[in-house]
């Protein structure tokens, strides 16, 4: 673990426990009624997140001098020259499911990151697409390993991370094997090692980091 992910470990473990909670929401048939509750929940969680990342930034010995939050977004590999047909196919794919819509997650920007910009590749560092939603979706979380998988691939972030707070591994593992089995983009297998998969099931729980190549035994 570097000194990047060692940061997201410290942000994490930093969040207090009201920014794990829950107010009451409804649900019919496993499917989410009160989305708004859901997305405020996540918004509050990464904005504590992103405070206490800063005050790490500030104290640390890393060079985060002229880096800014930019955004460009992934659908140029899709629909440009030279598209990249595993990511259109995948992009078209999870587009078909009810419980997303991709072109409105296309459009927005990732939960988290640091750069210096689009033009300077040699200091992308950090990408972050975290969950939140304990009950989220399958598609939502399809969607999250697509971008962060694109943003490893096609950005060359050294570091990217799927941020599971609040939610259960073992069920998003499982759906993570249904999107390797279903043929969905990987990108390039050595890019794998460089993402991390960075759990804390509850404010209370013990902090897992685990690459996401261990995962998919690549």
């Amino acid at each position: 673990m570097n000194e990047v992910i060692s940061h997201v470990v410290q942000a994490l473990d930093a969040v207090d426990e009201r920014f794990y909670g829950l107010d009451d929401i409804a649900f019919t048939n496993d499917t989410l009624i009160d989305t708004d509750t859901i997305r405020k929940l996540e918004r509050r969680f990464m904005i504590e997140f992103s405070l206490q990342y800063a005050a790490i930034m500030d104290k640390s010995d890393i060079d985060y001098d002229g880096v800014e939050y930019d955004f460009e977004v992934p659908k140029k590999f899709m629909w440009c020259e030279n598209p990249d047909l595993e990511i259109r196919q995948t992009f078209e794919c999870l587009n078909n499911r009810r419980d997303v819509d991709m072109l409105v997650y296309f459009e927005t920007q990732p939960d988290f990151l640091v750069h210096a910009s689009q033009q300077n590749m040699n200091d992308q560092r950090l990408i972050i697409e975290a969950k939140v939603n304990p009950r989220a979706p399958k598609g939502q979380v399809y969607k999250d390993i697509f971008h962060t998988l694109i943003y490893a691939n096609k950005y060359s972030y050294r570091n990217s991370v799927l941020l599971l707070a609040n939610t259960e591994l073992s069920r998003w593992l499982q759906w993570l094997s249904d999107y390797r089995d279903g043929g969905l983009y990987l990108g390039c297998s050595e890019r794998l090692r460089d993402i991390y998969v960075i759990s804390k099931q509850s404010a209370q729980a013990a902090t897992e980091i685990v690459t996401l190549a261990n995962y998919l035994n690549a």
